[in-house]
């Protein structure tokens, strides 16, 4: 919740009646530095969805992060604009449970 890269969360059941759910990032890379020696200037860069990954380690069994595509993040910030300024950045978000 305002977050400005988080678009939406979706939940689904997969073939055998379990619950999914799924953390849905807007298409942006982060980057900040992190003394990376991978990287000519010591940055790291990547999606959303990988600084998730990293940061709840899997702690979450049935919660999966990832990227909306571009078609699905243009239809959210048409949305999103269309909203009051209170409620921007919020996404699309529908709770899961």
């Amino acid at each position: 919740k305002g977050n400005p890269i988080f678009d939406r969360i979706e939940d689904t059941v997969d073939h055998t009646g379990t619950r999914i759910g799924y953390v849905v990032f807007k298409p942006v890379v982060k980057q900040f530095f992190d003394d990376n020696l991978m990287d000519y200037h010591g940055n790291w860069s990547g999606l959303a969805q990988d600084i998730a990954n990293d940061v709840f380690d899997n702690d979450f069994r049935g919660v999966y992060f990832c990227t909306a595509d571009l078609k699905e993040a243009a239809k959210t910030e048409a949305v999103d604009n269309a909203k009051p300024d209170a409620d921007k950045g919020k996404g699309t978000a529908k709770a899961i449970g």
